[in-house]
């Protein structure tokens, strides 16, 4: 095995093609675990006029209720604004929680009560990788900076086996086929 510090892969061809580091050199890899991170597609705004809305990693500035900073009625949740938490999906999902409640109260003040409600961002979460229906890795906060680190059947009973595909179903109330 070889890791190389301060590489990026630049480029990645279809079935048979190899990857390419940052000066274009080949990278070889039996096997490869895409793990991109978060970069939000926000051009379109600054091309749109709106690059003031955006802060200098591209993320779109928000205020504590996840409207969009100097709109009331724009909100934006998940990878692409600026909340300082870990951008994994039930972040997204807690953000989307909170928007749909204060968009709600925004367009009924009547039935939801006259002030929104800021979103509190988690500190740390759960962040579970599966790798196949039985296995993969679960990092788990515990006691403020610890972490304990769960293997293969931990992970694949939190996430392996379904991929929260239910969980999302319950979300959205709809009911598996």
């Amino acid at each position: 095995m070889r890791i190389l510090l301060n590489t990026y892969v630049s480029s990645a061809g279809g079935v048979g093609d190899h990857l390419r580091d940052q000066a274009g050199g080949p990278l070889g890899a039996d096997v490869v675990y895409w793990t991109t991170g978060t970069t939000p597609n926000t051009l379109w705004l600054r091309l749109a006029g709106l690059g003031a809305w955006l802060d200098e990693r591209s993320h779109i500035k928000v205020d504590t209720y996840l409207r969009v900073l100097g709109q009331r009625d724009i909100f934006a949740i998940g990878d692409v604004n600026d909340v300082s938490e870990a951008k994994l999906s039930p972040s997204a999902v807690t953000q989307g929680e909170a928007a749909a409640r204060n968009i709600r109260t925004h367009m009924d003040r009547s039935k939801h009560g006259d002030r929104p409600r800021p979103y509190k961002p988690a500190p740390v979460r759960i962040f579970s990788v599966p790798f196949g229906p039985e296995g993969g890795t679960t990092l788990l906060p515990a006691l403020g900076r610890d972490v304990l680190v769960l293997g293969n059947k931990a992970t694949s009973a939190l996430k392996s086996k379904t991929l929260a595909v239910p969980a999302m179903h319950r979300l959205l109330g709809r009911t598996m086929a």
